[in-house]
């Protein structure tokens, strides 16, 4: 397109009654298209060539009444390296969205879905800035420099019980996958999954708590609404199960809530600085010597090395040898396994699979070669 043209559809924007009520209403607004110069209209122009490249922008009902009440809530988001969705979430024009989607970006684009039509004007992209993001748990809210009027938000969930009230309903998805704008898809949400991790593409571990579904979602639907049958935001959908299709994750709404409400982030940790602890030694943590003679009785172990004591060794002579361990496997704060050190040299190791205080099994190596003689129930 050539400078000419740039000039023409620059008078056009000036002439075109999109602006007419706004004109009337706001000199800053009327300032910022006086201003807006060739430049960025050439950047504006080249955004909207990309995304008509990939799809004629014809809306139309997904067959039900979330897609009509609710897709110019979500934003298609373009940054000067990638592309992703987005969900308005105030009047201020705020937007939730993967911290992945404008990760390392030094432009932040959205556009907001057209009333009508297939022609998105430049009047509907708006240049942004980020509010703050959420590395560990991928989120991120940004907020364009002028919202236009009249937007549509998206009232979050405030659920407190996620399995009773959403599990086994309907998903319903609307975001931009591989650029094919304001696309709906639909499934059921299939569970609901606190504190779960995932590895990233750039080498970290997230952690959030996630709703699992097995609606249709694919990179450019990052950011956007997984929407309730009551039309709430339940969740942003973030990512998928690359050795499955059927499985793919947003992160929860109480996340999303808790991440806009609160600004203490936790940095995640790399992949490989997990992979560096889970393969080293165990971590000591502490040790207690009852009988002060500079030797402990009981030592405190960290053994997965995540911050939370696991095992405890006791010595009850002092040849240096353990006679006892105690496990607490899924760490939290119940004993449910006891490994004994006979004097016969076998080893005994006992589990109370119900954690109620009795061992309901044990099992016996009777030379210590790793394998077990005698597995039995008590």
């Amino acid at each position: 397109m050539n400078f000419f043209k740039y000039l023409t559809l620059f008078l056009f924007f000036l002439s075109n009654t999109v602006y007419s009520d706004e004109l009337r209403s706001s000199k800053d607004t009327l300032l910022n298209i006086i201003n807006y110069d060739l430049k960025s209209l050439e950047k504006d122009m080249a955004i909207l060539d990309e995304v008509h490249e990939i799809n004629t922008m014809i809306f139309r009902s997904a067959g039900n009444d979330i897609f009509s009440n609710h897709s110019d809530s979500i934003v298609y988001i373009q940054t000067d390296i990638a592309l992703g969705s987005g969900v308005v979430i105030n009047d201020d024009g705020e937007i939730i969205t993967n911290a992945h989607v404008i990760e390392d970006a030094q432009e932040i684009f959205v556009i907001f879905k057209p009333k009508s039509g297939n022609n998105v004007q430049v009047s509907a992209i708006h240049e942004s800035s980020l509010i703050k993001k959420d590395i560990g748990r991928d989120l991120a809210l940004i907020k364009p420099l002028y919202p236009p009027t009249n937007i549509n938000i998206i009232d979050i969930s405030k659920s407190m019980s996620f399995e009773n009230d959403y599990v086994a309903t309907t998903a319903h998805c609307i975001g931009h996958p591989d650029g094919y704008a304001w696309t709906y898809t639909g499934g059921v949400i299939s569970a609901y999954r606190k504190n779960f991790s995932w590895p990233s593409e750039d080498g970290l571990m997230r952690t959030a708590n996630v709703v699992q579904i097995d609606c249709s979602i694919n990179p450019g639907n990052s950011g956007g609404a997984l929407i309730s049958d009551d039309g709430e935001l339940i969740g942003i959908n973030t990512f998928k199960d690359p050795a499955n299709d059927d499985i793919n994750f947003a992160v929860a709404a109480n996340e999303v809530l808790n991440f806009i409400e609160s600004n203490e982030f936790a940095e995640p940790e790399t992949i490989e600085n997990i992979r560096k602890r889970i393969e080293g030694d165990p971590i000591f943590v502490s040790g207690k010597d009852f009988n002060n003679d500079g030797l402990y009785e009981i030592e405190s172990w960290d053994f997965d090395k995540n911050g939370i004591i696991d095992t405890y060794v006791h010595y009850e002579d002092e040849d240096d040898k353990w006679e006892k361990i105690e496990k607490d496997e899924n760490e939290n704060n119940v004993i449910d396994s006891v490994i004994i050190a006979n004097k016969d040299g076998s080893i005994s190791h006992f589990f109370d699979v119900d954690e109620d205080g009795v061992n309901d099994y044990q099992w016996i190596d009777t030379d210590q070669d790793g394998q077990f003689e005698v597995k039995q129930k008590i």
